[in-house]
């Protein structure tokens, strides 16, 4: 079964925390934005060069799918996400 590609799922308030996770675990793993390039080109289907990523990177502005391929691209395998004390669950009520 094919499922669809969700495009640009990512929000504009969760962008710049998007951008945030990607640089950590770029720090992490001492990945520089031209060696992330150069990963995401081998596994297929991204054709970016390191402007260009630091473009995306700059703007803040990429879908999830990107997301995914860059933490899947550099051997990011697991992340944890801390709810915010804001987000009110229905359990909860």
């Amino acid at each position: 079964m094919k499922t669809a590609k969700c495009k640009n799922i990512v929000n504009v308030d969760s962008n710049d925390k998007a951008v945030q996770v990607l640089k950590a675990e770029l720090a992490k793993r001492g990945i520089s934005y031209q060696k992330l390039a150069d990963l995401l080109n081998e596994q297929g289907g991204y054709r970016l060069t390191k402007p260009a990523l630091d473009n995306r990177m700059a703007r803040g502005g990429f879908s999830a799918d990107f997301f995914l391929d860059c933490l899947r691209a550099i051997g990011c395998v697991a992340l944890t996400v801390q709810p915010t004390a804001k987000v009110a669950h229905e359990d909860s009520k």
